[in-house]
């Protein structure tokens, strides 16, 4: 039998084939039994064309359907253009014009189909959904009708407010747009089936806006009595709170309306705006409503300050250093006045301004009459006490006055201060400050230009630079020094900063070493360089004294011992023994002096000549003196002598600090005795005191001040009057600023 291979346990085996039976032939059957199947078969073939068919119909059905739906969202729901979106007037005809549009492309879309059993079947669905969308646009349209009518009803009441409100001033118009509200109102209540206290109620509430809008009209125009009278004649047509409401709004605007227009007359100047407040009490308002206008002008007038100050910053700012510099211009006053005309001061600050203005005047006018009386002295030989407070400030402000239109520092401002430094023996104030500031300036050119003028004053006048500490004389001295070498002054300085500033204690012993320690110690050679310094100083002369020429001064142990004990201290200082030499000399010779006081030439501790006192004058005093205590052997005036004492030695001490005084000396007899009074007591010499002229000073000053002050005393007074008369316009009548 034959077989064929199968797969069975994953093994392949062979299975024996069916035995076929040949069955025997008739050919009748045979043709029957093919008729019969040949009819089976395309019986099985249509159904299979019919099913088909139908699931294709139902694929077009459902695509159409799809597409209709796609057009129909579309139509109705789209944000923009969509039936649903649209409101009110535009929704009108939207059902007509949506349904054409649907009804349009349900034909295209039943066109495209073939099957006629698809088109009725989508015509059918079509016809159910049309049914659906025709009823909600008619809902929509038939709501957004009612919406639109509701729109024109409240837009017609609002037209009718707003004609009102513009129309104020038209009692008719006014009244014609009340029945034109009313009308409408009506018409609403007849559509929408009002109750007449519906109907009652619209009307109130419209006629109570039209009211309000009208009442606004005139409070905008600021005719605050007709809106009051107005209020007061429909009152009725106001409910409870509105009319409260708007007796509010009427005082707040007539309070806004006048406050503003006084703000603004303020605006244009202070003076205008104190008029326009001064007539407030002339309105028809409140005490309330005057307060409630006092307060916003204020409030207003306070942020019109801060403005001006801000916008007139530079010139106030002008106007006020001159005045603390006691240099207030000749229109000062007129200035101040219009500033405070523009708002750029407060009338408190206007008034202190004016106090300042009149201070500074009587101050310079003390200046001018102290500088005058210093110019006089100064003219008369008459010397300055540096120790004098009247004496400084006067030389002070004679400097302030002959400087002024000069930079600090510049070279007519320091010529000016070495002239007076040399007449006076001190230096203004003003040119002490710069110097010491210059000297220790980071910028060496300001240093070199303060320590060669600090070197040109100490040379011309000593005494002028006493008040100097001694690292600043230590730095100047070695700047001038470098300079005269032929080093470039800012090299000088910069050298000398870090000799004499930067140095620390291991340099400076060092140099303590050097000076006192061994045979070369610089020290040594102090009496020669003393003696050098006498010789150029005080050189009498190439005549000698026996044919007529002065005698060379000699120093004395107490002056030698104080020169060494100086250059010691410059020398520590400097690091260099030229330049300490020459300051310790400058210090010595302010107190150490040529003095022939006793009729010899000789060497003197603060000599009386240093304070203007001459022989003459010593021997015209001693003679008064001597007529009412004639000596025991005879001296007469030309017979006595000034000897410095230990007293003198010790203020001498002090001038080293740069605090001099005036000195005293030991009055010695021609028999070596000292020179007594009647009770035995030593009589000392004093120089004249400084205190007549200091008394002058003063008393010019304050005569100055007195005619400057009169003169300025009414005006100071009106200022405080008009800021006290400003003040009880912005508070109550009874209120008082002090």
């Amino acid at each position: 039998m034959p077989t064929v291979p199968r797969l069975t346990n994953q093994q392949v085996s062979a299975t024996p084939l069916r035995t076929v039976q040949r069955a025997p032939s008739n050919t009748g059957e045979v043709f029957q039994l093919a008729a019969r199947t040949t009819q089976e078969v395309g019986s099985v073939f249509g159904e299979i064309r019919d099913r088909e068919q139908l699931e294709t119909d139902r694929a077009s059905v459902l695509e159409a359907d799809r597409m209709q739906g796609e057009r129909e969202n579309s139509l109705l729901f789209d944000p923009d253009n969509g039936a649903y979106s649209r409101q009110g007037k535009n929704a009108l005809g939207v059902r007509q014009s949506v349904l054409e549009e649907l009804d349009k492309n349900a034909s295209q879309t039943l066109e495209g189909l073939t099957s006629p059993r698809a088109k009725r079947i989508f015509q059918q669905s079509w016809t159910e959904r049309r049914q659906r969308v025709e009823q909600g646009l008619a809902r929509h349209e038939s709501q957004e009708r009612q919406r639109y009518q509701d729109d024109e009803a409240a837009a017609g009441v609002n037209l009718a407010v707003e004609d009102a409100s513009l129309r104020w001033n038209d009692p008719q118009a006014v009244q014609e747009s009340l029945r034109k509200q009313q009308s409408i109102i009506g018409l609403q209540a007849e559509r929408k089936g009002w109750s007449p206290e519906q109907r009652k109620q619209a009307e109130l509430a419209a006629a109570e806006k039209t009211h309000t809008g009208v009442l606004g009209g005139m409070l905008a125009a600021q005719d605050y009595a007709r809106a009051k009278s107005y209020l007061d004649e429909n009152r009725g047509s106001f409910s409870p709170a509105m009319q409260q409401q708007a007796d509010k709004a009427i005082s707040a605007e007539r309070v806004e309306g006048i406050a503003s227009g006084i703000a603004e007359r303020f605006r244009s100047s202070i003076s205008a705006g104190d008029a326009a407040l001064a007539k407030l009490d002339e309105l028809d308002v409140s005490d309330a409503e005057k307060l409630d206008v006092r307060s916003k002008v204020r409030t207003g007038i306070g942020i019109l300050y801060d403005e001006r100050s801000r916008q007139y910053a530079g010139q106030t700012s002008t106007l006020e250093r001159a005045i603390s510099s006691d240099n207030p211009p000749d229109n000062a006053e007129t200035e101040a006045r219009r500033l405070y005309q523009v708002g750029a001061y407060t009338p408190t600050q206007y008034t202190n301004v004016l106090e300042g203005i009149d201070r500074a005047r009587v101050n310079r006018a003390k200046e001018t009459a102290a500088a005058a009386e210093i110019s006089g002295a100064i003219s008369g030989g008459l010397p300055l006490d540096p120790n004098s407070k009247a004496h400084r400030d006067a030389l002070s402000g004679l400097f302030k006055q002959e400087t002024q239109g000069m930079p600090v520092g510049s070279a007519p401002w320091q010529a000016l201060a070495t002239t007076l430094a040399a007449r006076t023996r001190m230096l203004p104030d003003q040119a002490s400050q710069w110097v010491r500031q210059s000297l220790r300036s980071p910028d060496f050119g300001q240093a070199a230009r303060a320590a060669e003028f600090y070197g040109a004053v100490q040379a011309s006048a000593p005494d002028a630079v006493s008040s100097f500490d001694k690292d600043s004389k230590a730095f100047a001295q070695t700047v001038s020094d470098m300079i005269k070498a032929g080093t470039p002054p800012e090299k000088a300085a910069e050298l000398a900063r870090h000799n004499v500033f930067d140095a620390n204690e291991a340099v400076i012993e060092n140099r303590k070493k050097r000076y006192t320690t061994g045979a070369e110690a610089l020290g040594k050679g102090s009496d020669t360089a003393l003696t050098s310094f006498i010789d150029r100083d005080f050189d009498p002369g190439i005549l000698p004294s026996f044919l007529g020429g002065k005698a060379q001064p000699i120093a004395s142990a107490e002056m030698s011992t104080d020169f060494n004990s100086l250059t010691e201290q410059y020398y520590l200082r400097t690091g260099d023994i030229d330049s300490a030499r020459n300051a310790a000399w400058s210090d010595l010779k302010r107190v150490y002096g040529v003095s022939e006081i006793n009729g010899t030439r000789m060497m003197m501790p603060l000599p009386p000549e240093k304070f203007g006192v001459t022989r003459e004058m010593v021997q015209s005093e001693m003679s008064e003196f001597l007529k009412a205590n004639p000596p025991e052997d005879g001296s007469q005036a030309s017979d006595l002598m000034l000897v410095p004492d230990s007293l003198t030695l010790r203020e001498v001490g002090s001038a080293f600090d740069g605090k001099t005084v005036r000195p005293g000396y030991r009055i010695i007899k021609k028999n070596g005795d000292l020179l007594t009074d009647a009770n035995g007591v030593p009589v000392r010499y004093e120089v004249p005191s400084s205190e007549e002229l200091s008394s002058r000073i003063e008393a010019a000053k304050a005569k100055a001040a007195e005619a400057e002050a009169a003169k300025n005393a009414q005006r100071v007074e009106a200022a405080k009057r008009e800021r006290q008369a400003q003040a009880d316009r912005f508070w109550e009548p009874s209120s008082s600023v002090q």
